[in-house]
């Protein structure tokens, strides 16, 4: 080998050395020249990202799982982003986002990063018609995390990284201004608490019997149907003497000596002649109670009493139905009676109510008057 080809060996092996060199420093410099002091990210918080080489921060964008940071402050050397809302990273079972920085030229830096879920609480809302609590936020399905009403775990309608719906718990036990606290627990850990306590909310049919459907008749064998051949419908305020029967809302002395606004109902004039109101459909979720005081008119003879019923209509396996809640059979004795009795479970939150006074053999005076029938419910109410 001449001493020039020798030259022109040794010339090439420093070139590819020195392209080499070239190539693995750019390579370390790209690798090595940003510092990220966290090798984890949380939701809703930000990320500093350190150059140590020459690259100018103030020209490079980063993303995480391929979505935008946004940039609080850059300089030179020093960029910090907000980490933006990559999703639900538990539907790919990674809980890991990958941060990209690049600028015009390509990608300068690729990273894993382990990504923590910072679950969040932005409001939470009570549906009494639904008869349910929604719990509105972030990162919301971890599979642990629970939410209780007071030491009972609550039954969840539905969950997803953004809300919790939630079932109010069976209040026909609790007392009025019971409180429950609404929680959250993640690892035992308390998340979120809110206060509730139980309130009443009243329907009251007094305030609807103009618009109920009043009849009256004799009562047929099974206690009851009318008899077709004798019912009749009733006007809403008729004579308090039509032998028909009459229904009539009145100030009147009552029969224990105090005075009242009432509902009166008296049936009509024959031997089990009856007399009914059915109101209009009625929407009321939750634990319901009917309540109301019953009794005569003052100076009322009412020699064999009357009964007091009240009926239930409703509609289930797409059949109408319909169940005696209450039945009680009173004379005039100079005092009032309180009645009171809760539904029963399977009675559905869209229903009617029908109250009903039927007369025994004798009828002509049973001035009978129910005294603020109401429906009650339960509810949770948010406490301020």
């Amino acid at each position: 080998m001449t001493y020039k080809k020798v030259a022109w060996f040794l010339g090439a092996l420093i070139l590819i050395g020195g392209v080499t060199f070239i190539v693995m420093l750019t390579k370390t410099r790209n690798g090595d020249q940003f510092q990220i002091y966290e090798d984890k990210v949380y939701s809703d918080s930000v990320l500093t990202i350190y150059s140590s080489g020459k690259l100018d921060l103030s020209s490079v964008t980063a993303s995480f799982n391929g979505k935008p940071a946004v940039v609080k402050s850059v300089s030179f050397n020093k960029m910090v982003v907000a980490i933006p809302d990559v999703g639900d990273t538990t539907i790919a079972k990674t809980n890991s986002v990958k941060l990209v920085l690049a600028n015009s030229s390509g990608n300068v830096f690729e990273k894993g990063l382990s990504f923590v879920k910072r679950i969040k609480i932005d409001y939470v809302s009570t549906n009494q018609y639904s008869n349910d609590i929604t719990i509105n936020g972030k990162y919301l399905n971890d599979e642990q995390l629970k939410v209780y009403f007071n030491d009972k775990e609550a039954v969840v309608i539905s969950k997803n990284s953004l809300s919790i719906v939630v079932k109010i718990p069976d209040l026909a036990k609790a007392f009025l201004k019971q409180e429950f606290n609404l929680s959250l627990l993640n690892k035992d850990s308390t998340v979120y608490l809110k206060k509730y306590s139980v309130q009443n909310t009243s329907v009251s049919l007094i305030d609807s019997a103009e618009k109920a459907s009043w009849k009256s008749g004799i009562l047929s064998v099974d206690g009851y149907h009318f008899n077709i051949s004798n019912r009749f419908d009733l006007l809403w305020q008729d004579a308090g003497n039509d032998t028909k029967g009459f229904v009539r809302n009145e100030d009147v002395n009552m029969e224990d000596g105090s005075r009242y606004k009432v509902l009166r109902m008296h049936p009509m004039w024959e031997p089990q002649g009856s007399i009914s109101g059915i109101f209009k459909q009625i929407y009321l979720p939750g634990a319901k109670t009917f309540k109301a005081k019953v009794g005569f008119l003052k100076n009322a003879i009412s020699s064999d009493g009357v009964s007091f019923e009240v009926w239930l209509h409703y509609t289930f396996a797409n059949r109408a139905q319909q169940t005696r809640l209450v039945s009680y059979h009173k004379y005039s004795d100079g005092k009032m009676f309180d009645l009171s009795s809760d539904f029963p479970n399977d009675i559905p939150d869209d229903f009617s109510v029908e109250l009903r006074v039927n007369a025994g053999e004798r009828s002509e005076y049973d001035w009978a008057a129910w005294i603020a029938p109401l429906i009650i419910t339960k509810t949770l109410r948010p406490q301020l």
